[in-house]
């Protein structure tokens, strides 16, 4: 639907009708034809049935024709009705007119945010929040990456599973995960506190163990890349006009995935690469489920952290 070019008809479903004492493209009917009158009404309720539109007023609006429509004395009821309907079609187009207005107002705000704590080992985390987006989407969106110093398992048994039966050398190990997440926030009031927000979504891990045998001349790394999905609570708690202070706790769970390390790979599905002997279990192959149990790979990740918020 479409506003008129000039005057002040309505262009409806392609036609400009006059709107009774206004005037469109010169059409004789206008307002003062009950069909004409009742087609507005409906082309305005089908062209700008939006969240925003004014439902009451179009009710008012087909009431009126609904009257002129049963009314013996249509002429008469039309004239005496026409008045109220012209100023309908009035308050309909303010309405759409503040309708637009707000729409284009909305603004997506976005928040940058920083938390440290506890996530299967120290972690730190920094992400972006979006929100304000229209009422047909209830949740707010944040993007965050973070970084886990994470203990990667036994060195003695990735040595064997990975590498060699040697044993010699002084075993040295560290590890961290870098995980990307896309959270969904639901506002609610938990435990009496706003506000506070349901999160949960999609994660994406990877994973990095390295370990080292001093004097053994043996130093790899053990790796995997894993998709999971949190769920968590936060509040959050102003401290300032643009300053919030956020305690989030939850946790993650990845889906076990190819460990890969030296020249070896041993994946869920026991579609292994170069798997190494047991000399401890008759020289039988290692299977996934060994390497699984020696290289503590991101699986269960409880997370309890404490950050901030910044708004602008």
């Amino acid at each position: 639907m479409r506003r008129a070019v000039k005057g002040t008809g309505l262009r409806v479903q392609g036609k400009t009708v006059s709107t009774g004492g206004w005037t469109g493209d010169g059409s004789s009917a206008g307002l003062h034809d009950c069909k004409t009158f009742h087609t507005v009404c409906l082309g305005l309720r089908h062209d700008f049935e939006t969240p925003l539109f004014p439902k009451t007023i179009y009710g008012r609006a087909n009431r009126l024709f609904n009257s002129i429509n049963n009314c013996s004395n249509k002429p008469i009821c039309m004239r005496h009705n026409l008045l109220s309907a012209q100023l309908t079609l009035l308050l309909i187009f303010m309405g759409l007119n503040s309708s637009g207005q707000e729409k284009k107002n909305e603004k997506i705000i976005f928040t940058p945010g920083v938390n440290i704590g506890y996530n299967r080992g120290y972690g730190l985390n920094a992400n972006i929040t979006a929100s304000n987006f229209t009422k047909e989407f209830p949740f707010d969106l944040r993007l965050g990456i973070g970084y886990s110093f994470i203990n990667p398992g036994d060195a003695l048994d990735a040595r064997r599973i990975f590498i060699n039966n040697n044993t010699n050398g002084v075993p040295e190990k560290k590890g961290r995960s870098l995980d990307i997440r896309l959270d969904f926030l639901a506002g609610k009031t938990i435990f009496g506190i706003n506000p506070s927000y349901l999160v949960f979504g999609p994660r994406f891990s990877t994973f990095k163990g390295n370990f080292v045998y001093v004097g053994g001349n043996e130093d790899f790394d053990v790796t995997s890349h894993q998709w999971g999905v949190g769920i968590g609570i936060e509040h959050h708690f102003k401290m300032s006009e643009n300053f919030y202070l956020v305690m989030s706790y939850g946790a993650d769970y990845y889906i076990p995935s190819t460990l890969s390390g030296h020249d070896t790979s041993y994946s869920p599905d026991n579609d292994n690469r170069n798997p190494k002997r047991d000399n401890q279990n008759n020289d039988v192959y290692f299977i996934y489920k060994d390497a699984n149990a020696a290289i503590k790979q991101p699986g269960f990740m409880p997370r309890l952290m404490l950050g901030v918020i910044f708004g602008f």
